[in-house]
């Protein structure tokens, strides 16, 4: 099918964002202008052989969902889902609603749209109030899951296995995360200001399950998981800033100083805005997503401002066949000594000499 087959709201959202879906599809591998080139009927799944590819190592493995949508007031929006089996399996998703939110600018300047501009910023702000009312819900249910659940231990599974068997209770006691059962653990997010905004999740397992939950629209940004220092007197050093929970985690074992997971690369910065001071960025090398390049270590440099250090973990030449990227990686690959050494050698150039733990 091509665009004319679509409604025109729907036709003007794939022929404005066609280069965002493009540029997740691939990430997935897959040749999202083959895609567009000839869609699917709505409601279709194309897998195997069906699916253009841009390598032949991602032939057979991979699949596209595409569905058209409709809100209340009567604009159809289109809906990308492209999966790969590869790596562990990879997923990228296009809302064409979400899309419009930030966007509806570019359909402004189209002579063919049936429905004027403002029909489509109604159904937007519409929609946005019942995302947000499901979302104030959902936040609920994570609240009393948290408030009914288990503070981490030292002896849940997870925290040894995770961290090669060097977590602690005193590294636990710093942080507010909670077991909820079974696999779940919440972590709660929150602003400089101390407002909770909602809760990150990680389902543990061969490999962690992580999602954000926002109590609203928009509060994502600046937001992050918190561990406090260890005592009053490692107040007084920089804090650090990071993307991910078990990285500041791993962090936490070898600095006693705050640390803030920004929870996402693209989040690094807005997280460095809220803080006061200096601050030590340890950033992800993602030096393996040739496709994407390295996100941690280029959101890093703009979110680094005069007075900050910028730090990358680096590994041996044995450790690369695990394409690791992060401080966890270093821990569980390198090794405690190794972890400790990286930290501590940013610590010695950025302040005086600190009390770092043995």
């Amino acid at each position: 099918m091509g665009y004319l087959q679509f409604d025109d709201s729907t036709r003007r959202i794939l022929e404005s964002a066609a280069s965002e879906i493009c540029e997740l599809a691939f990430r997935i591998g897959i040749d999202g202008a083959a895609v567009l080139a000839a869609l699917p009927e709505p409601g279709t799944l194309l897998t195997g052989a069906n699916v253009p590819v841009l390598t032949p190592k991602d032939r057979g493995k991979a699949s596209v969902l595409f569905h058209i949508n409709r809100t209340r007031d009567g604009v159809n929006w289109p809906f990308f889902q492209f999966y790969s089996f590869r790596h562990g399996g990879m997923t990228a998703k296009f809302n064409g609603l979400q899309w419009l939110r930030g966007n509806v600018h570019k359909l402004n300047g189209k002579d063919s749209i049936h429905r004027p501009a403002v029909a489509v910023r109604t159904a937007i702000t519409n929609a946005n109030v019942i995302d947000d009312h499901a979302r104030l819900k959902r936040d609920d249910r994570l609240s009393f899951a948290y408030s009914h659940g288990q503070f981490l231990d030292e002896t849940l599974c997870w925290a040894q296995e995770k961290f090669a068997g060097y977590m602690d209770n005193q590294t636990l006691t710093r942080m507010n995360g909670r077991s909820v059962g079974g696999n779940r653990l919440l972590f709660p997010m929150e602003t400089s200001a101390g407002r909770r905004v909602g809760y990150h999740q990680i389902r543990t397992g061969s490999r962690d399950e992580k999602r954000h939950y926002v109590r609203q629209a928009g509060l994502m940004a600046g937001s992050f998981v918190k561990i406090g220092a260890r005592s009053k007197s490692a107040l007084t050093l920089p804090p650090i800033i990071c993307e991910g929970v078990s990285t500041a985690m791993s962090i936490a074992l070898v600095w006693p100083g705050a640390i803030f997971a920004a929870l996402c690369a693209n989040n690094l910065k807005k997280v460095r805005k809220s803080i006061y001071g200096p601050v030590i960025l340890a950033a992800d090398n993602d030096q393996w997503k040739l496709s994407v390049g390295n996100a941690g270590i280029t959101n890093a440099r703009e979110a680094r401002e005069a007075g900050d250090a910028l730090l990358a973990p680096s590994f041996g030449a044995a450790s690369h066949t695990a394409k690791p990227t992060d401080f966890n990686d270093v821990l569980m690959l390198e090794g405690y000594s190794a972890l400790h050494q990286q930290i501590h050698s940013v610590a010695q150039a950025t302040c005086a000499p600190i009390a770092l733990a043995a």
